[in-house]
C-alpha cells in the first residue's frame, strides 16, 4: 500500500504560553498496481479534504493538448467585464489558426457573446473560439500567454508553462497532473467558470451553433459522478480529461493524460475505473473526535493529566481495514517538568502502515499536589487527633 504524505497546518492546544503542534497526515493511497488504466499520469484528489486519493506520475511534464483551453477560459473571464456583451467576429483575427485545430466554425460578422465563445472552447474545444477569447483580451498571442502565466505563479504553480491558447504542440509548453489538477480546483472557484464546465448541452445566442458537454458522454458510459469536464487530444498528449466529480455530499477533482488514442472514450473508461475502484473500496472515516483522550500521564503526586485531540480528524481508508493507536513517550512527569515540554508522540496506524503522527506536549503547570483519598485521611487524622487532645484536656 502506497503511503503519501499530507501535511495539515500547524493546530494548537495548548493553553498558556508555549503553543505549538504539528500534524503530519500520511493518506494510505489504493495501490497503483491494482488499476490497469491506459492513462499514463493521473491524480484523484477530494476537495472536502484537500487530499491527494490517487496518483499515477503526478510530476511528470508532459503535454496536454486543450486541457490547456481551461487556463484560456479562466484567464479571458476574468479579464472580460461583461461575458454577456455582443461583439461581432472578425475573422482576421483568426485568420492564421492551422488547418488541423477543431474549431467550431465562426463566421465573418457573426454576432455571439464572449459567454458563447467560452462553451464553445470548453464544451467543444473550438480553437477559433479559444483563439478569439486570447486576442480579446490582449493584443496578441504572446501577451495572453504572459498573462496566462502569471496566473499560473499566482496559483502557485511550478510545472507549467503556457504559449498557447488552444494547446497545440510547442516545444517549452507543458504541464503536469498536479498542476492541471490545481488550476481546475482554482478555476471551479470562479461561479461563471463552474457554470460553464458544468453545462451539458448548450446553444449559441444567435441560434447558429449546440453542442453538448462531456458530461453527456459520461452519463452514457455509467459514469454519472462526472459533472463536468474538459477533454484535449494531440498524438503526443493521447487522450487527456479533466473533471469535476461528486458523489453524494463528496466532490472531487480527477485528472488523467495520456490515455490511448484507440478507444476515443479510453479517458473516461479510464476515470470511471479509478472512480469505481475507489467508491467501492474505500470510504471517508473519522479517526479521530475532538477531545477524544489520546493518553494519560500521571504526575509523581498521582495527579492525572488528560492529552485531548483538539479536532476531529479523517482519513480515507480501505472499508476493511485494521486501524490501531499507539502513544510512545512518558507516562509520568513531576515538577522538572514545565508546560509545554513534548511528552511523546501519538501515531495510528492502517493495516500496519502509518498515516497520522502528532507531537503531543505538556498543557498543564506541575504543582504540589495532594491527592483526594490521602486529603481525606489526612482530614480524619487531624480530626481524630484535635479529638484525642480535647479528650486529654477534659481528664486533666
Amino acid at each position: 500500500m502506497r503511503i503519501l504524505n499530507d501535511i495539515n497546518n500547524v493546530v494548537n492546544i495548548m493553553k498558556l504560553k508555549k503553543k505549538l503542534l504539528f500534524i503530519i497526515l500520511f493518506l494510505v493511497c489504493f495501490n497503483v498496481k491494482a488499476l490497469d488504466i491506459s492513462s499514463k499520469n493521473a491524480i484523484l484528489i477530494n476537495l472536502n479534504t484537500d487530499t491527494i486519493v490517487y496518483e499515477k506520475n503526478k510530476d511528470e511534464r508532459v503535454s496536454i493538448a486543450s486541457l490547456q483551453k481551461i487556463l484560456t477560459s479562466i484567464v479571458s473571464i476574468e479579464n472580460i467585464d461583461n461575458l454577456d456583451e455582443k461583439i461581432t467576429i472578425d475573422r482576421s483575427k483568426i485568420s492564421s489558426i492551422e488547418s488541423d485545430v477543431s474549431v467550431i466554425g465562426l463566421k465573418d460578422e457573426e454576432v455571439v457573446t464572449y459567454y458563447d465563445l467560452l462553451q464553445a472552447t470548453m464544451l467543444k474545444s473550438a480553437g477559433d473560439a479559444a483563439k478569439y477569447l486570447a486576442l480579446s483580451v490582449s493584443d496578441n498571442e504572446e501577451e495572453f500567454a504572459k498573462l496566462v502565466n502569471n496566473k499560473v505563479k499566482e496559483i502557485g504553480l511550478s510545472n507549467t508553462v503556457y504559449k498557447d491558447p488552444i494547446g497545440l504542440e510547442k516545444e517549452g509548453q507543458y504541464s503536469t497532473a498536479y498542476d492541471i489538477s490545481k488550476v481546475l480546483e482554482y478555476s471551479l472557484k470562479n461561479k461563471k467558470f463552474k457554470e460553464i464546465f458544468l453545462t451539458s448541452n448548450y446553444k449559441f445566442s444567435d441560434g447558429e451553433f449546440e453542442f453538448s458537454g462531456p458530461n453527456v458522454i459520461s452519463s452514457k458510459l455509467d459514469a454519472s459522478y462526472i459533472k463536468g469536464g474538459k477533454t484535449g487530444y494531440t498524438s503526443k498528449a493521447g487522450l487527456c480529461l479533466a473533471s469535476y466529480i461528486k458523489n453524494g455530499n463528496e466532490e472531487f477533482i480527477l485528472v488523467t493524460l495520456n490515455a490511448d488514442k484507440d478507444n476515443k472514450n479510453q479517458a473516461f473508461l479510464d476515470q470511471k475505473l479509478i472512480m469505481d475502484y475507489y467508491l467501492d473500496n474505500y470510504k471517508l472515516k473519522k479517526i479521530i473526535r475532538k477531545n477524544d483522550v489520546l493518553t494519560t500521564v500521571k504526575t509523581s503526586f498521582g495527579e492525572e493529566i488528560q492529552l485531548l485531540a483538539d479536532e476531529d480528524y479523517y482519513a480515507y481508508v480501505n472499508k476493511d481495514s485494521k486501524i490501531d493507536y499507539k502513544y510512545e513517550g512518558k507516562t509520568k512527569v513531576n515538577l522538572k517538568n514545565k508546560n509545554g515540554d513534548k511528552l511523546g508522540e501519538y501515531h495510528i496506524y492502517v493495516d500496519n502502515n502509518e498515516i497520522y503522527s502528532k507531537e503531543l506536549y505538556l498543557n498543564k503547570k506541575i504543582s504540589f499536589y495532594i491527592p483526594p483519598k490521602i486529603r481525606i485521611a489526612l482530614i480524619i487524622l487531624l480530626g481524630v487527633l484535635l479529638i484525642l487532645v480535647i479528650f486529654k484536656r477534659r481528664k486533666k
